[in-house]
């Protein structure tokens, strides 16, 4: 049997024993092995820490001191100083406080790591606030766009309305001023016709009165023909006077009045009564 399995079975078949009337477990040899180790552990792990304290507040008093009462001039002394103390420290306490470098390497990686997560998580946010400002940015130039886009659709339809209200304008303004020519035309027209006719009734009127006029002081011959002049020259005339008439001639030298007719065609007279002071030819037969 080896010497492994002679202790499990040792171990497996321990009873109690009884001391003073009261029973107690017999602990094995590895229980107490690793209790006394643990208790060396402990001891060491305070002896540790008191030493550990001791060599960092030293050089930490030496500095507040040198830094608080010591001149400026002397600063490199008192960092070559509170270095060999430091070094002393470690030299002293490098058997002893292998566990403090231990948890000091851990604490900055966990320092570092934890720096690392904060650069990250730093770099998150401003990624994210700078995608946040190009969205706003981009939004706000969408906004404007759109914005300009509807004025200047607002200002094309404005013009366009403003163009068909002065096309409008300009359409009646034609639309009356070709009524008004028309109406004017009509109207000088109109006066004109009245103006023709009140003329042509002034000529007729004219011409009424100077027939009546004629008529009233008697037709003078046309002396123009020939037969009239024959008839003068061969002596066959009358000096007219007041209240001749054709009748009253052809009775007066014919007896009757069967010549008046002849006499009146003779002398291209239009009425019967002959104006006082002219000649008129008689007829030679």
């Amino acid at each position: 049997m080896s010497q492994n399995n002679y202790r499990d079975k040792v171990e497996a078949h321990r009873q109690s024993i009884e001391v003073g009337g009261s029973a107690q477990t017999n602990p094995g040899r590895a229980s107490r092995r690793a209790a006394r180790n643990e208790q060396e552990k402990k001891h060491n792990n305070k002896l540790v820490t008191i030493l550990g304290s001791i060599f960092v507040l030293v050089p930490v008093l030496i500095l507040v001191y040198f830094s608080v009462f010591a001149n400026s001039g002397d600063n490199t002394t008192t960092q070559n100083l509170a270095n060999s103390d430091v070094n002393v420290q470690s030299s002293n306490g490098n058997s002893s406080n292998s566990g403090a470098v231990a948890s000091d390497d851990d604490n900055d990686k966990q320092t570092k790591a934890q720096q690392i997560e904060e650069e990250k998580a730093k770099k998150a946010a401003e990624a994210q606030e700078k995608a946040e400002k190009k969205k706003a940015a981009e939004e706000k130039a969408a906004k404007e766009k759109a914005a300009k886009e509807k004025a200047a659709k607002e200002k094309a339809e404005k013009e366009a309305a403003a163009k068909a209200a002065a096309q409008k304008a300009a359409q009646e303004k034609a639309a009356k001023e070709a009524a008004a020519k028309a109406a004017a035309q009509k109207a000088a027209q109109e006066k004109a016709t009245k103006e023709a006719a009140a003329k042509a009734a002034a000529q007729k009127e004219a011409q009424e009165k100077a027939a009546k006029e004629a008529a009233a002081a008697g037709a003078a011959p046309n002396t123009t023909s020939s037969a009239y002049r024959q008839s003068i020259q061969n002596g066959y005339l009358h000096n007219a006077s007041a209240g001749d008439t054709v009748q009253s001639i052809s009775i007066r030298y014919y007896g009757s009045a069967a010549k008046a007719a002849q006499i009146r065609q003779l002398n291209g007279l239009s009425s019967d009564k002959v104006k006082a002071g002219v000649k008129i030819a008689l007829p030679m037969q």
